[in-house]
């Protein structure tokens, strides 16, 4: 093509290109980037050619993929740094009035008392006994009578303040023989000491039959054990002995080889 007959802008063969289609701009021929294609409008020779919207040049792809990846470190970090701001709780407004919930006091563990065996003793001493430890006392018997037991029994365990039931054998009715040789032998255990065969004796002496003597001997509360240390002490005081001697002196009133030198015993021998 010369200048005396340049053509409008268009897609026309390129002497210079071996007749390769290319863009002719009314002043020179385009060189076609990669990818170029011409796209007609129409389909008749002269229907002008449009040239397609040039692609982006191979460096530029390469800056945007370096500029995406960098990105994306970005925000990967920011994920995964650690937050500065402490979660708040979000409190929930109720117009309910707060109840407070009063403090249950736990009850106390409850005492427990275990019942001795008062058996054989007076309904008076074991009442006494049962209600120093806490606990209650029912009886129909006197205070005279013999425990013959109890309910609950001896060994168990009640809580403290329980019932106790006292169970009890009254004394006998006593002959005027009985009364008067109880009195007789408490009269004399309050003067001196005796064992049980001396005041035994000494109440005979006195004119009661053998069976009050004994029976007053055995009904009156006596420790012979005692009596004969008070006996050995008696004698002392009165002249001199020798260990056996005073053994000897107390087999003689009457006490037994165990209550003599239990006396000897407590006065020093």
């Amino acid at each position: 093509m010369t200048n005396d007959s340049t053509p409008a802008p268009g897609w026309y063969p390129a002497p210079h290109a071996n007749n390769e289609q290319r863009y002719w701009d009314g002043t020179q021929w385009l060189e076609p980037d990669a990818g170029d294609t011409a796209v007609l409008t129409d389909t008749t020779p002269e229907a002008e050619a449009k040239p397609k919207k040039k692609g982006l040049r191979w460096w530029a792809w390469v800056l945007i993929g370096v500029g995406a990846l960098f990105l994306l470190m970005i925000i990967i970090g920011a994920l995964n740094a650690p937050s500065t701001t402490s979660a708040v709780p979000a409190t929930t407004a109720s117009s309910e009035p707060v109840v407070e919930e009063e403090a249950v006091e736990e009850e106390p563990e409850p005492v427990m008392v275990e019942i001795p065996d008062y058996n054989g003793q007076s309904v008076a001493a074991a009442t006494s006994a049962l209600e120093a430890l806490g606990l209650e006392v029912s009886t129909t018997a006197s205070d005279e009578a013999t425990v013959t037991g109890t309910d609950p029994a001896a060994g168990e365990s009640v809580e403290e303040g329980s019932t106790v039931t006292i169970t009890g054998e009254e004394p006998p009715q006593l002959t005027m023989g009985q009364q008067n040789a109880i009195a007789k032998a408490e009269s004399y255990l309050a003067y001196t000491a005796f064992s049980r065969s001396g005041l035994i004796g000494q109440l005979e002496f006195e004119g009661f039959d053998t069976a009050d003597a004994e029976f007053a001997v055995d009904n009156i509360e006596v420790d012979w054990n005692e009596q004969a240390a008070l006996k050995a002490e008696s004698y002392l005081e009165y002249t001199s002995f020798s260990r056996d001697g005073l053994i000897e002196q107390l087999l003689f009133e009457g006490f037994s080889q165990e209550q003599a030198e239990y006396g000897v015993s407590a006065v020093g021998y």
